[in-house]
């Protein structure tokens, strides 16, 4: 039996987190949602610290929607941080921008982003990235080894 998969909304906007979950559930996405809106919030998320400790009710995330304007966030510092532990290679990293900077994209893969979105102006766009996410992460994806 696999285990059900994990989200990370990473946004520093609680009403867009909300509003990117029900995209999720009505793409069809059933893996677990949870959110956080600071920088330190998803340190400590994926550090396993404090709160989140408790991996019952904070499970490791398969994948990590991050928003680049989380407050006291400095440019791409959580993506490099996600992308230089060798625990967290198995996390899918998404990039949800608000806004379109030049070459941002490119320096999003270039860190190591597995895809780059500028945060799309409706909910009927929403619902189709999220359904282009189950497709390319959720479904066509072997389950993963959590590596030693």
């Amino acid at each position: 039996m696999s285990k059900r998969k994990t989200i990370l909304l990473a946004d520093e906007d609680p009403r867009y987190a909300l509003l990117l979950e029900l995209a999720l559930e009505q793409a069809g996405i059933t893996a677990a949602v949870r959110s956080v809106n600071s920088r330190e919030q998803t340190f400590a998320y994926l550090n396993g610290d404090g709160l989140y400790a408790d991996r019952a009710a904070y499970p490791m995330p398969d994948i990590v929607l991050l928003g680049l304007r989380l407050p006291l966030l400095h440019d791409f510092d959580v993506l490099r941080w996600i992308r230089s532990r060798h625990e967290l290679d198995c996390i899918k990293v998404g990039i949800l921008s608000g806004s379109e900077f030049p070459n941002e994209e490119q320096v999003a893969r270039d860190l190591g982003a597995d895809c780059y979105r500028v945060k799309p102006g409706n909910f009927e766009e929403l619902v189709e990235a999220a359904e282009r996410m189950r497709v390319r992460w959720l479904e066509s994806e072997e389950p993963h080894e959590t590596p030693a």
